[in-house]
C-alpha cells in the first residue's frame, strides 16, 4: 500500500512539474494509472508465516489468519490500490495455484468483499489450460488467462 500511494505522489509530483497539470488532474490521472495486482491465492501463503496462538486450537488460528487476511483485502480495497485479481488458491505453505476453493483460502469471502468496493479486473491464474469447477463454488467457462469480472463471481 506504501509503495503504490507514494508512487502515487510522485507521479503526481511529475505530472504538475513536468506537464503542467493541475494538482488535481495529476493526482486523478496518478490514481487511475498506479494499481497493484492482488494474488489471493499469494496472500493465502502469509498463512505459512502466521504466528499461532498456542491458547487456541488450530481452527481458532486459522480462523484468526482468515480475519487478518480479509481486513487486509477491505483495507487495500477501500484505498483504491488494486488494479487487477488474480483468483487462485492453495493451502497456505506453497503457491499450488490450485482451483478456488480446492485449497483454504478465504475465497469467496475475499471476492464479496472486493466486488462490495468496487473492485472488478481479475483472472483466473493457473498452469493448466482448465474448466474451473471445485468443490466449495465454481466458476463456469472460466479457463486459463482468460479476463473475468469480480462481477460475476460468488
Amino acid at each position: 500500500v506504501r509503495l503504490v500511494k507514494q508512487s502515487r505522489e510522485k507521479m503526481t509530483e511529475l505530472l504538475q512539474k513536468e506537464y503542467g497539470k493541475k494538482e488535481k488532474e495529476a493526482a486523478q490521472l496518478a490514481n487511475e494509472h498506479i494499481k497493484a495486482t492482488l494474488d489471493l491465492g499469494h496472500l493465502n501463503i502469509w498463512r505459512k508465516h502466521w504466528v499461532q496462538d498456542k491458547s487456541k486450537s488450530l481452527k481458532e488460528n486459522d480462523k484468526d489468519f482468515d480475519k487478518w487476511v480479509l481486513d487486509m483485502v477491505e483495507y487495500m480495497s477501500k484505498e483504491d490500490i488494486i488494479g487487477h485479481v488474480h483468483v487462485d488458491d492453495n493451502l497456505g505453505y506453497g503457491d499450488e495455484h490450485l482451483a478456488p476453493g480446492d485449497g483454504n483460502a478465504p475465497i469467496k469471502d475475499m471476492i464479496k468483499i472486493l466486488k462490495k468496493n468496487g473492485c472488478c479486473g481479475c483472472s483466473r491464474e493457473s498452469h493448466e489450460f482448465q474448466e474451473i469447477s471445485s468443490r466449495s463454488f465454481s466458476f463456469s467457462q472460466l479457463v486459463f488467462s482468460e479476463e473475468i469480472c469480480l462481477a460475476d463471481l460468488v
